[in-house]
């Protein structure tokens, strides 16, 4: 008995259908070939930002839930550049397939293992870019960063972990980041989320950080927790209010009203204010003199100088009607307060004005006391015999 037609044409059916999906999976694969699709992806990238984009080895592919790229060993530098200012040991990029067949450059997700970034090198590299538009790149599903390094002139960040959520421009972003900071005077252990409203050139964001700071012989913990706006155009300037720093002596605990950090176009200077009040005077610091001693201090400080803190900070303070002014270089008291106050005045200039003052049983009345730093010693003269 002869099989019906159709019955007999399902296996020629099927036999096209496989030979198709072969062609369609050899055609996918050829377009997806891990050296080809990094090597475009690369350089597509590169000609957008003008580096030199690189790999070593043969990279890694999946496809679900969307293509994703493992490249070892990435490399970013300037062109004719020995040095990279980017690296990474490990980099995973996450693509939506309409990048991958060729439209404009979408990113769902970058997480990178051991990455280096010299961040000196990168705002050098910034500064020789033609203006921008100002438009962020889009990463919809975030970023991670793990043990990563960034090096900033003398200051070195170790063991960098960093997630964030979502990256894109007018949207909230919420930010963990976590790191071990040195110079040569200074290591910071810091732990903080960044909440921001909207991601752009201006906007709000609430901080939380905590960690511990070591600095000449002093090892304490902080906390810190603030709101503050950020707006960058022609300067760039973020301003904080209720600012809480919680500490222990030798550094204080106090509450800024306000506070602000600010930089005049791409000036290397930068410029700070603070106005608050400290409960107490941290134990370790000068003795204050009866009345002063035991009342609220308000303060105001400003800094403008070079951003390594070599320029003189200038201080006010305030106990009711006393009042005190100073100007002083940051490195010096420190320097004096490790050397456990071997001199018995601190090494700055300063004026305090008081109605009265209580010194050694002794009440002294219309109170005005200038302190003043000691004149560099001359060499001494050499004896003609």
């Amino acid at each position: 008995m002869t099989e019906p037609a159709r019955k007999r044409r399902w296996p020629k059916f099927l036999a096209a259908f496989a030979v198709l999906m072969l062609i369609g999976a050899w055609w996918v694969d050829r377009q997806l070939e891990p050296v080809r699709l990094a090597s475009t992806v690369l350089a597509r990238l590169g000609e957008a930002t003008g580096l030199e984009l690189s790999f070593e080895g043969t990279p890694e592919y999946a496809l679900r839930p969307e293509p994703r790229l493992l490249l070892e060993n990435f490399d970013a530098r300037v062109p004719g550049s020995a040095t990279p200012l980017f690296r990474a040991r490990r980099l995973e990029v996450s693509l939506p397939w309409a990048t991958v067949w060729g439209g404009p450059i979408v990113i769902t997700r970058i997480d990178l293992d051991g990455p280096t970034l010299d961040l000196d090198a990168l705002n050098t590299w910034l500064a020789s870019q033609p203006e921008s538009s100002g438009e962020l790149p889009v990463l919809s599903r975030g970023a991670s960063v793990r043990d990563g390094t960034m090096l900033w002139g003398e200051w070195r960040i170790d063991g960098l972990v960093l997630d964030l959520d979502r990256f894109e421009s007018g949207m909230p972003l919420t930010l963990e980041l976590a790191g071990r900071g040195t110079s040569d005077t200074i290591e910071l252990q810091l732990e903080s989320t960044i909440a921001i409203e909207k991601l752009g050139q201006s906007t709000g964001a609430k901080v939380e950080a905590q960690g511990r700071i070591q600095f000449d012989g002093v090892d304490a913990p902080f906390v810190v927790t603030t709101d503050c706006n950020y707006h960058k155009l022609d300067n760039e300037a973020l301003s904080c209010g209720d600012l809480f720093f919680r500490s222990e002596s030798p550094l204080p605990t106090f509450k800024a009203d306000i506070a602000s950090i600010g930089r005049r176009g791409k000036s290397e200077n930068i410029e700070i204010d603070a106005d608050g009040w400290m409960r107490d005077w941290p134990q370790d610091w000068p003795a204050l003199p009866a009345p002063m001693a035991g009342k609220p201090t308000h303060f105001d400080f400003a800094y403008a100088g070079p951003i390594d803190m070599t320029a003189d900070w200038k201080v006010k303070l305030d106990w009711e009607d006393s009042h005190a002014t100073a100007e002083f270089t940051l490195q010096n008291v420190l320097a004096w307060l490790d050397a456990g106050n071997a001199a018995p005045l601190p090494p700055l200039q300063a004026t305090v004005t008081a109605p009265s003052i209580e010194i050694a049983g002794a009440t002294l009345q219309g109170v005005k006391i200038i302190i003043e730093e000691d004149a560099p010693e001359e060499p001494a003269a050499e004896v003609e015999p």
